[in-house]
């Protein structure tokens, strides 16, 4: 097994020697994301149900930057870096401007003791209670592992159970879109096929109607793959 940072929890229990490599499920922030209600492209404005669904996109990391005195590291704030100008491609950083606050008094420092340690990562190491220690010990023991020890643990930087969040902002400079104008104010919106099928699309950067399709052809198709080895295994397990 190796450690390394992942999107969701993994449960170990199912793992060879689970006391040995015990991960944690704590998740008091779940991976999320957020879609705004609208955006301009251009003369006309694309509404969530289209934004969502965006392709190809290029997500901007944001990097924030801590303000105040050099002993006072409790402000934090995003940096303003401005590469919007450039292309999608070698953009690499967000710009936002947020008013400075106190990072100490909110739910993820107080209640969670997450920490800003640079680069736009917050952290959270995990702390062990007392009895999940000696749950952990005790079943190590019966399992055979207690004495188990590996070179790697004395080089690790993290640990499991520990929480890195970071945020990202989709942001691109160039999009293509396949879609319906639904007024004279230039909304866009779903039009509906010969065959009656929904078709909406958003693609990061400048495509053909026929790439856009093209991409969208092989997304679905890849879909309906996963969906019958799914049911496929299921059967096999009943």
């Amino acid at each position: 097994y190796h450690k390394g940072w992942v999107s969701h929890p993994i449960l170990s229990a199912v793992f060879d020697q689970p006391f040995a490599h015990h991960n944690p499920l704590r998740d008091p922030f779940p991976s999320k994301k957020w879609v705004v209600d609208d955006a301009k492209i251009g003369a006309y404005t694309a509404p969530a149900s289209l934004l969502s669904s965006m392709r190809d996109s290029h997500p901007l990391h944001i990097d924030f930057s801590r303000q105040g005195s050099a002993n006072d590291n409790n402000e934090v704030r995003s940096s303003v870096v401005d590469e919007l100008d450039r292309p999608t491609s070698t953009r690499k950083h967000a710009v936002l401007h947020h008013r400075s606050r106190d990072f100490s008094v909110s739910p993820a420092a107080s209640a969670h003791s997450f920490k800003y340690i640079g680069d736009g990562y917050f952290y959270s190491a995990y702390e062990k209670s007392g009895s999940e220690m000696f749950a952990r010990l005790f079943g190590q023991w019966l399992e055979g592992s207690l004495l188990d020890f590996q070179l790697g643990d004395l080089f690790s930087r993290c640990e499991a159970g520990d929480i890195r969040v970071s945020y990202s902002v989709n942001a691109p400079s160039e999009v293509s879109v396949l879609a319906s104008i639904t007024n004279e104010a230039g909304l866009l919106g779903h039009y509906l096929s010969s065959r009656q099928f929904k078709v909406g699309y958003i693609h990061e950067g400048h495509k053909s109607v026929s790439e856009m399709l093209e991409t969208e052809r092989t997304h679905q198709w890849h879909g309906v793959i996963m969906s019958r080895v799914f049911v496929f295994l299921w059967e096999l397990l009943l």
